[in-house]
């Protein structure tokens, strides 16, 4: 794309963009109308719509399947995948367990891999059962995210993601919004507020910048 004299070439695979729409039903009440404009009506949309068009990119970001979604990050082809198996699983034997996956991922792409994207309830387990809860290694942080899956493996294991985002470009187009007074909500004043946009994701462009670590030692945790 050109803008000014400014040439930007991006290339993240064939098939890398997709439109994306989320739905929330509101409170027709909680449309405040702010004003018309050659024959539209203007409102201001209610706070919880973006934050579903928000929560379904980012979604799609961590495991969208490729196939009418994003390639998420945990489903690209020749990232570093570490196992957990483990039937009882502590946050003492977790924890070497994910600084293996960040050591291997910064040794495949040869520079640190400095992001770690964690489910929250991985995150607050952690926390929950240590007095001093550990301290990630120098140049690394923890990501906390609640659309990262839960429901893998036998259907109740998360997974954390490491890797050098910076190699993991996103493009987005800014989410459109579109109110729709459905009849069969009219009863109840209820309205349907659709928000919806375009987004790019090159997650396969560097498969070595991105890890995992993945297992039986990652299903619910029980919390003491």
């Amino acid at each position: 794309m050109t803008k000014g004299n400014l040439l930007v070439r991006f290339k993240c695979g064939r098939g890398c963009g997709r439109d994306l729409a989320g739905l929330h039903e509101t409170d027709g009440e909680r449309l405040n109308l702010i004003g018309r404009r050659e024959g539209e009506i203007l409102f201001r949309i209610p706070d919880p719509t973006p934050d579903v068009y928000a929560q379904l990119l980012d979604l799609q970001i961590v495991n969208g399947s490729g196939s009418g979604e994003l390639q998420g990050l945990l489903g690209v082809t020749g990232i570093t995948a570490v196992t957990y198996v483990d039937a009882t699983p502590t946050v003492a034997e977790f924890w070497p367990k994910l600084l293996e996956t960040i050591s291997s991922t910064s040794t495949a792409w040869k520079n640190p891999a400095g992001t770690v994207v964690l489910h929250l309830r991985r995150l607050a387990w952690m926390h929950s059962v240590l007095a001093t809860p550990p301290v990630p290694p120098p140049g690394v942080r923890f990501v906390a995210s609640g659309s990262s899956p839960a429901t893998l493996g036998a259907g109740t294991e998360d997974a954390a993601i490491v890797g050098d985002l910076r190699a993991v470009k996103l493009y987005t187009a800014c989410p459109q919004f579109r109110v729709s007074f459905d009849t069969s909500g009219s009863g109840t004043g209820t309205v349907q507020v659709w928000a919806y946009g375009y987004a790019a994701l090159g997650s396969s462009r560097q498969p070595a910048a991105l890890g995992k670590l993945t297992g039986t030692g990652l299903a619910a945790p029980t919390f003491a």
